[in-house]
């Protein structure tokens, strides 16, 4: 009889050994896989920062040239203006 606890003991030492081991390889497994899903959150965070940076870039680029083609709208009508106002004085001048 007490050789059959002890044989039972060893059986149940032996299991909870290969329990504790496969446990083990669990948690390295993971914590591995924690590891690369964080790197992962932190690579998308730099990828999104930089395209967010990307597009102020670009709305910034379409603003200034909306500012230009307004400031080239307003010399184009300025210019056409004194243009008329010469062609005026000049048939003045020519009469």
């Amino acid at each position: 009889r007490v050789r059959e606890l002890n044989q039972a003991i060893e059986k149940m030492t032996k299991a909870v050994h290969a329990k504790r081991t496969e446990l083990e390889n669990e948690v390295t497994d993971t914590q591995t896989a924690q590891i690369e899903l964080d790197r992962a959150a932190e690579d998308f965070r730099a990828l999104h920062a930089e395209r967010q940076n990307l597009v102020r870039q670009w709305e910034d680029a379409i603003l200034s040239m909306k500012q230009r083609d307004h400031a080239i709208q307003e010399a184009s009508r300025l210019f056409a203006a004194r243009k008329k106002e010469l062609r005026i004085k000049q048939q003045t001048l020519d009469e």
